[in-house]
């Protein structure tokens, strides 16, 4: 059951019947790409789930670029994100993330499975309010778990200074915000 508290956050009953807020995004699978071993392929890949207000957003069968996504999320935390000003390319979903006070919101959910425009899923009138606190708590959670799969592996280059500057660069960028938000 979805409802409004009293500052207008979205929340909706867990099963034990307490009252939590609907965002939720948690990895179902993670790995590589088929036929690229752990050291070669540099981002990680798999299923998640994502629920915005009770909405399943995520295709739970599609595959997502699930180290991209959590460097994303990590960066909504300090920085809102929509159309106009992406912090990112590519997030599982795209519309807007915007800081009010110790809140969060979460509106004009969009979710692109492919490339082109025709296929764009969007999610009218969809916005959810919630505190800061547990925004960031859940982003913090999924951008670890994420980072779990590549603990212990070396990467290879083959030479290629550009792919491991891009590497260097996206990982610090990640540790960074990872710390500076954590609970």
């Amino acid at each position: 059951m979805l409802w409004r508290d009293s500052g207008g956050i979205l929340r909706s009953s867990a099963p034990d019947g307490e009252p939590r807020v609907s965002f939720e995004i948690r990895i179902l699978e993670q790995g590589w790409l088929t036929g690229c071993s752990p050291e070669e392929d540099l981002c990680s890949h798999g299923r998640i789930s994502l629920v915005i207000g009770g909405i399943p957003i995520a295709d739970e069968s599609e595959s997502a670029g699930i180290s991209e996504t959590a460097l994303a999320m990590l960066r909504t935390l300090g920085s809102p994100h929509h159309a106009a000003a992406p912090v990112a390319d590519r997030m599982v979903f795209h519309g807007s993330v915007t800081h009010e006070g110790g809140l969060v919101r979460i509106a004009d959910v969009v979710r692109h499975p492919s490339t082109g425009e025709k296929d764009v899923i969007r999610h009218p009138g969809l916005s959810v309010k919630l505190p800061l606190a547990d925004y960031r708590a859940e982003i913090v959670r999924f951008a670890r778990e994420a980072e779990s799969l590549f603990v212990g592996i070396t990467k290879r280059f083959w030479g290629d200074a550009f792919d491991e500057k891009q590497h260097r660069d996206f990982w610090a960028e990640y540790h960074s915000l990872r710390e500076r938000h954590a609970p």
